[in-house]
């Protein structure tokens, strides 16, 4: 009697399952804004920064400003270094003391405010509530900053706060001049600046 060896077929090599990378946990450090704007950004500064408490928020305001000036401070600005300056948020109060026909102006300076940020950083803008400057309005300037909120290559870097829509429905919040805010339009400004920062930083 032969015994023969059975022949067992090699069992085929089965795919490693694909590795998965952990999940990057959410960023805990130290959160920074930087506020460069006009007598918007003065009324505001106190209450933004009672609503952001943790944070290192720095507000450079003053009254009359003009965005060319507010473009010379953000180039000049230096964001911190490491992981804090690349979850900086920058924050403007500008144009309000513009040209309403100045829109490409306007378009270069927001982006160039993005342009400056880290990679999870974001900049903040609101639109402009006030009356219309020669008889020419800020309809344009408040359209245009909507179409770039929309631009893929802002998107998620970018926030618009309604300021405009939210100033002219509520009375209460309205100075006299159609421009400036009440006590209570200023903090409800600093809050729509305050969680619009919240949002990037999530």
């Amino acid at each position: 009697v032969r015994l023969r060896a059975a022949r067992t077929q090699a069992a085929a090599p089965q795919p490693a399952a694909p590795s998965r990378l952990p999940a990057a946990a959410p960023y805990t450090g130290p959160r920074t804004m930087i506020v460069i704007g006009d007598s918007l950004a003065v009324g505001m500064a106190d209450q933004l920064r009672a609503d952001l408490p943790g944070w290192y928020v720095v507000v450079d305001g003053r009254t009359g400003r003009a965005l060319g000036e507010g473009a010379r401070i953000l180039a000049a600005t230096t964001l911190p270094a490491g992981s804090r300056g690349s979850h900086a948020i920058l924050a403007f109060s500008l144009f309000t003391n513009d040209m309403p026909t100045n829109v490409d102006a306007l378009d270069a300076v927001v982006r160039a405010s993005v342009g400056r940020l880290g990679a999870h950083g974001c900049a903040i803008w609101a639109t402009i509530a006030r009356p219309p400057f020669g008889g020419v309005s800020y309809v344009a300037a408040n359209q245009r900053l909507a179409a770039l909120a929309r631009d893929p290559s802002l998107a998620g870097r970018l926030l618009i706060v309604p300021w405009k829509a939210l100033y002219d429905s509520h009375p209460s919040w309205r100075a006299a001049d159609g421009v400036h805010a009440t006590p209570e339009g200023y903090a409800a400004r600093a809050e729509l600046y305050a969680a619009a920062a919240r949002a990037c930083a999530a």
